[in-house]
C-alpha cells in the first residue's frame, strides 16, 4: 500500500503546498475532505486500510467553523480509533491565536502555521525508516 496523505480541508486552499508535497513524494496518494464529518466517515469506512498502511499522515485546519469542531476533535477521533500514533498536524494561520484558544493541545498534534514547517513535517515521516 502506497502512503497515504489525509488533508482535511478543501484542495483549492494551498494548491501550491499540495503541489509541492506531490512533487517531492510522487508515490503519496493525497485524498482530500473537506470537512470533520466528511473525515470522520472516511476513517470509519477505511480503518482496517489505515492501520495495514505503513504510511499515514493527517493535515487538517486548527477548527471547522460550520461544524464547530477544532483540532481537538480530530485527535479524540484519532484516539477513539486507535491510530492516535499516526502523525497528526495542524496547519492554521497563526499558530499564537490557535494556541491561546487552546492553551493545551494533545500531545500526539504537531501545530504550523509556515508552510516550510508544514512541508518538513511531512517529509520527515514519509522519509523515516519504517
Amino acid at each position: 500500500l502506497k502512503p497515504l496523505l489525509l488533508w482535511i480541508g478543501i484542495p483549492h486552499n494551498d494548491p501550491q503546498t499540495t503541489k509541492e508535497i506531490q512533487e517531492s513524494h510522487p508515490t503519496l496518494e493525497i485524498i482530500f475532505k473537506r470537512t470533520y464529518k466528511e473525515a470522520e466517515e472516511y476513517l470509519n469506512m477505511n480503518l482496517r486500510e489505515i492501520q495495514e498502511r505503513k504510511k499515514f499522515i493527517t493535515i487538517c485546519r486548527g477548527y471547522y467553523i460550520q461544524e464547530k469542531k477544532g483540532f481537538t476533535d480530530v485527535a479524540k477521533l484519532f484516539e477513539d480509533l486507535n491510530i492516535v500514533t499516526r502523525p497528526l498536524g495542524v496547519y492554521t494561520r497563526c499558530k499564537i491565536d490557535l494556541l491561546e484558544r487552546t492553551p493545551n493541545p494533545p500531545k500526539s498534534v504537531e501545530i504550523f502555521d509556515d508552510q516550510s514547517d508544514l512541508l518538513a513535517f511531512v517529509n520527515n515521516y514519509l522519509k523515516a525508516k519504517s
